[in-house]
């Protein structure tokens, strides 16, 4: 297993999915305590899911792009 270099790609897939996920759900955490205190929660938490999505999406592009098919 040692000699395999995907377990190199595994590990930094894993890594980055963490890190995506904390983004995701500190993004949430932000929205959550912005539009709290705001007029219009709404159109906080519409932006906010668009933008962490959209972040999310690009990271696993990204990983998923160097995968073999």
């Amino acid at each position: 297993m040692i000699n395999n270099p995907n377990w190199l790609a595994g590990i930094a897939a894993l890594l980055t999915g963490g890190a995506l996920g904390a983004v995701f759900f500190a993004g949430l955490w932000w929205t959550v305590r912005w539009a709290a205190d705001s007029a219009t929660p709404a159109r906080w938490f519409i932006t906010s899911l668009i933008v962490r999505t959209a972040i999310v999406l690009a990271g696993f592009y990204a990983v998923g792009a160097t995968q073999p098919r």
